[in-house]
């Protein structure tokens, strides 16, 4: 065991990429081979267009995001881990963060509060299965995110979209 808390990092980072890719699957890994080649000198001003960030355990439903909105016109980039999320919006800068409610490691609002921290200019969303009259309650408690309920119809989530990035001062297909 060495006490060189450099080779202890070193030895922990293969780990943890082998251990989040363990699973197959093409978005961690495409999210991670991303991530590589970028670093702090690559971070660019929020650009005019429309940047899309899509986090959510459940890659399905990450997958119909990504098509239907890449379909559109939009920029999208989209992982199944919420701390890789926080490195993709920094670099990525995205108008607009769909998010998971429910997910491992760390939900989907401690997500969106960091993101709100790092990235203030995003718009959070979080989605969910929530009932459409929860919202009300929702707002009533002060929440500082939308939410997109689902099962959502294609120009719902098209239209919806639209407006969360022009709020955001993107400019959407």
């Amino acid at each position: 065991m060495t006490n060189d808390p450099d080779k202890k990092l070193s030895a922990l980072v293969p780990s943890v990429r082998d251990e989040l890719t363990k699973t197959g699957s093409r978005l961690v890994r495409r999210g991670l081979q991303e991530l590589s080649g970028l670093g702090p000198e690559r971070v660019a001003p929020l650009p005019e267009g429309a940047r899309v960030l899509i986090c959510d355990d459940q890659e399905p439903l990450v997958e119909v995001f990504e098509k239907i909105l890449c379909e559109a016109g939009y920029e999208v980039r989209s992982t199944l881990n919420s701390i890789e999320a926080i490195e993709i919006a920094r670099q990525f800068q995205p108008h607009l963060a769909l998010l998971g409610e429910i997910m491992p490691r760390m939900d989907g609002f401690k997500l969106g509060e960091k993101l709100m921290t790092s990235a203030p200019r995003t718009k959070v969303v979080m989605t969910s299965e929530a009932e459409p009259s929860d919202l009300e309650v929702f707002r009533a408690r002060g929440w500082p995110f939308d939410i997109l309920v689902w099962p959502f119809e294609r120009e719902e989530l098209l239209e919806k979209t639209r407006a969360w990035v022009r709020e955001a001062g993107g400019s959407p297909p």
